[in-house]
């Protein structure tokens, strides 16, 4: 029985650095989010200093630009952040199948083991976490790239294409990541 402990924990080892991994570029993800997100705000920032004014209705044609094409690019990054949360809930749920075996084991040899603050339902976390992290990731890169849009498609065609752009994006944002979260492996 030694042997098999070994191969268990060596897996678990495995499956943990692979998952500790996929954290790291889920990190790195957000942040490039965060950095792509804010470049419509370092814009008009400058443009403020430079001109010490800005008049929402008039501003400058690279910061039209920049605010319709931000979202875009947004939209692809929260997408593979979304897929790069899915293999993080994939290990996850690897591990508390592991936790699971192993409590099983150690219950019918009669040695319980006190595993309380692990999980060990290979069922969790869910994919779509519309209350967690990634919920918050969605709904905010949602809203501030809809009024991004928003801002951007006012200067083209006015206030009913501005409401309609923006709420457009926000509802595309929400459904794809619950398109996504239903679509994958569960």
């Amino acid at each position: 029985m030694p042997d098999v402990d070994k191969a268990f924990i060596t897996d678990m080892q495995g499956v943990y650095a692979q998952h500790a991994q996929m954290c790291s570029i889920f990190n790195d993800s957000i942040r490039l989010l965060v950095t792509v997100s804010t470049l419509p705000l370092v814009a008009a920032g400058l443009l403020i200093q430079a001109t010490k004014q800005l008049d929402f209705s008039s501003i400058p044609s690279v910061l039209v630009w920049t605010l319709l094409f931000t979202p875009f690019v947004v939209f692809l990054i929260v997408g593979i952040t979304i897929q790069h949360r899915f293999v993080i809930l994939f290990y996850a749920r690897a591990l508390n199948r592991y936790r699971a075996i192993y409590s099983t084991w150690a219950a019918a040899a009669n040695q319980p083991i006190d595993l309380n603050p692990m999980p060990i339902d290979p069922q969790y976390p869910p994919n779509y976490e519309p209350r967690g992290q990634m919920g918050l990731v969605v709904h905010g890169s949602a809203v501030i790239n809809g009024l991004y849009l928003g801002f951007g498609a006012y200067n083209i065609g006015g206030t009913v294409l501005a409401l309609l752009s923006g709420l457009a994006y926000l509802g595309l944002m929400e459904w794809w990541y619950w398109f996504s979260s239903h679509r994958a492996l569960p």
